[in-house]
């Protein structure tokens, strides 16, 4: 999840971040790094997003007491509706993810 880029939790490599500015078009500023859906970033990011959520989630359960939140709860309320609207915060112009992927939508 995008959100984990934007807080801080996560980060691409200096050589990742170079290669998809360069694939971007964009060499400096605050431009968005772009990599293809199947890209080893994209397969690495997904893969401690799923380590970070899993986390995420016992952490919120064992603070939550007798309160039970779903897996899906927190996906939708934790994690995607606050990436959204960080998002909204650091690039109003665009919302968009701090990574971008390219993708003809088929890889999800």
């Amino acid at each position: 999840m995008a959100v984990f880029v934007d807080l801080g939790a996560l980060a691409l490599k200096k050589e990742a971040l170079d290669r998809g500015l360069k694939a971007s078009g964009k060499a400096s500023g605050k431009q968005l790094p772009l990599f293809e859906a199947g890209d080893e970033v994209i397969a690495e990011w997904r893969a401690m997003t799923l380590v970070l959520i899993d986390r995420l989630y016992e952490i919120v359960l064992s603070r939550m007491g007798e309160v039970h939140l779903t897996m899906a709860q927190l996906l939708e309320a934790g994690a995607w509706k606050s990436g959204r609207e960080i998002a909204a915060r650091r690039r109003p112009g665009t919302k968009s993810s701090p990574v971008l992927i390219k993708s003809d939508g088929t890889l999800f």
